[in-house]
């Protein structure tokens, strides 16, 4: 009910005053701070602390078992992704190795052809 209250105390405000940005954020910022008040009043009025501090107790007890069975599927993942990124490493290795035993076998012929040229034109 303060909530309704506040509220259309709020927009009776805002209809008939001035509609600059700096005096609309003014007063939204006071109501902002009435609810945040009236809100305060009604927890500590009804006593709503230790219900609040038990409920939240609960929706722990309720969450650690989800939290849990999160962290065993994460690990799964982080497990499976480990081993693809170790195949393609290895796969790249290979390929990249082959390119090197490639290129070496081909400057070797290139330096054998220059070798073998330079001993010709030496003759």
């Amino acid at each position: 009910m303060k909530f309704s209250l506040i509220v259309a105390a709020a927009m009776l405000v805002l209809a008939h005053a001035d509609p600059s940005p700096d005096r609309i954020q003014f007063y939204l910022k006071q109501i902002g701070d009435k609810m945040a008040e009236a809100l305060i009043e009604i927890i500590q009025k009804n006593n709503l602390t230790d219900e609040v501090y038990t409920l939240a107790q609960g929706s722990k007890t309720h969450l650690d078992p989800v939290v849990a069975k999160i962290e065993e599927l994460l690990r799964t993942v982080v497990t499976h992704i480990e081993e693809q990124i170790q195949l393609l490493v290895a796969n790249v290795q290979t390929a990249i190795q082959s390119l090197i035993d490639d290129f070496q076998m081909q400057m070797e012929d290139i330096i054998q052809q220059l070798t073998g040229l330079t001993r010709a034109t030496d003759d």
